[in-house]
């Protein structure tokens, strides 16, 4: 401020010399050249603090951004319910006494309170998630008919008679009639008849047999929706459709099954030679561990098939790698698509990160309930300490480049900060501190669902004191 002054100053002297010894049109020459000094001044000072932002992995509108993490956003709505539940395919639960509603991205109602009991865990199949929906379906019960079914993440309801023996099927929810043959639902509600069931169904198809279970002529392809087989049966194992990849096995003439990928039509992109199950494609590769292994231990495929990246066993003989928008957490570090190991360190030093305890990829440790391909995988997920008694977390996109400080909490909450790729939100909540109010030691909190600036958009309101 001082410097500023001192320019001011100076400018206004040379203003008045000026009007003693030169013309106007000189005087004012002056009086812009002082004030391009002022503009100048202020410039490279904007440009040093940018500059030494930029080395720390900082852009200049980070610092901003990372200040409203845990913030309400301008346009955030509250909600008077007693509890939230994670959003799936644009659609979240929420309870307020008894009552269960649905609401969208924008706080609004998809289905008003009092209409559906949404959260009848009496009905929940047994493989249904123990919130009792998945995949944007929600096992309900109509209360002023009594009649149970299914109600979708737009708010749309079909009667399902016996839906207690539902079972999940990929995308689809099966149930098995009392004739023996399987009836099928999507998420738009849509439903089919077939007589013979999938094994599991994902990305439009699902592996399906011919014969039966009880013969060694068993053999599995794929067919859609429809009943149509788009790759014929031919094989003795038959995995989920992942990326437009699937796993198959055929038993040799050994008696050993060997492993390979096809793409949607049959073809194979990776000819089934391998005695050892490989993993599924993620982010655009799969894992494959050879059976000889003088050369490497494990390797990663890419979508063509071929063979990009060989690796030694890490520790304890652990894996779990899988990658998500180009990279991979391995036990000492990260991976690029390229096979090179970046320690975490200098990854999270490239994003800004500098303040943290622990790292980790989506999908991992707690988030497990959503299934993969619902949650958005361009997040990944810090703690950092700074001196309270519990954890936050933070984020950071891989792809944005954005990242949001660690001020959520982080204590066994299922699917917390697991951002819905629909809806673009996530479950999360602020420890605020000992609520002493009530003369307990409990942890008062802000809790809602955040965007992916960490601002929450809707939030819920504080309970009555009454």
């Amino acid at each position: 401020m001082k410097s500023v002054t001192l320019i001011i100053c100076f400018a206004f002297s040379c203003f008045l010399q000026s009007r003693a010894q030169s013309s106007t049109k000189d005087e004012l020459s002056k009086i812009a050249d002082a004030g391009r000094q002022i503009k100048d001044l202020f410039s490279k000072k904007n440009k040093r603090r940018d500059s030494a932002a930029a080395q720390n992995g900082r852009s200049p509108n980070d610092e901003a951004l990372l200040n409203r993490a845990g913030s309400l956003a301008p346009t955030a709505r509250f909600l008077d319910a007693d509890k939230l539940y994670y959003f799936s395919k644009g659609a979240a639960l929420v309870i307020k006494g008894t009552s269960s509603a649905l609401i969208d991205s924008a706080g609004n109602f998809i289905v008003p309170f009092n209409k559906f009991d949404i959260a009848d865990k009496g009905i929940k199949p047994p493989d249904f998630p123990a919130d009792g929906y998945h995949h944007g379906l929600f096992i309900v019960t109509e209360i002023a008919t009594g009649k149970r079914g299914l109600l979708n993440s737009r708010g749309h309801f079909l009667p399902v008679a016996d839906i207690g023996s539902a079972y999940m099927c990929g995308d689809l929810v099966a149930i098995k009639n009392l004739n023996q043959t399987y009836t099928y639902i999507d998420t738009n509600l849509h439903t089919y008849s077939m007589s013979r069931p999938f094994l599991n169904f994902h990305e439009g198809l699902g592996a399906s047999y011919t014969g039966t279970v009880n013969q060694t002529g068993l053999k599995y392809g794929y067919k859609k929706i429809t009943g149509q087989y788009a790759v014929q049966p031919q094989y003795d194992f038959a995995d989920e459709f992942w990326e437009g990849r699937a796993i198959v096995g055929k038993i040799n003439e050994f008696g050993e099954m060997k492993y390979g990928f096809i793409d949607m039509t049959g073809h194979e992109i990776f000819p089934l030679k391998l005695s050892n199950r490989p993993e599924r494609f993620h982010g655009g590769f799969a894992l494959i561990e050879p059976k000889d292994k003088s050369e490497f231990d494990y390797g990663f495929i890419n979508r063509q098939g071929t063979l990009t990246i060989k690796r030694r066993w890490m520790k304890s003989g652990e894996i779990g790698e899988k990658f998500y928008c180009g990279y991979a957490q391995s036990r000492d570090g990260v991976l690029d698509t390229t096979g090179r190991e970046i320690t975490v360190v200098n990854f999270l030093n490239r994003f800004g990160i500098t303040n943290f305890s622990t790292f980790f990829v989506p999908i991992e440790g707690q988030f497990q309930i959503q299934r993969f391909d619902e949650v958005d995988h361009s997040k990944f997920y810090y703690q950092a300490f700074d001196g309270t008694p519990y954890e936050r977390l933070g984020f950071f996109d891989v792809v944005t480049r954005t990242k949001v400080k660690a001020m959520f909490d982080y204590s066994n909450i299922p699917c917390h900060l697991q951002f819905d790729k629909t809806s673009g939100l996530a479950y999360a909540r602020v420890n605020l501190g000992e609520d002493r109010s009530a003369g307990t030691e409990l942890y008062k909190y802000r809790e809602g669902y955040i965007n992916a600036k960490g601002e929450f958009v809707i939030m819920k309101k504080e309970a009555s004191e009454w």
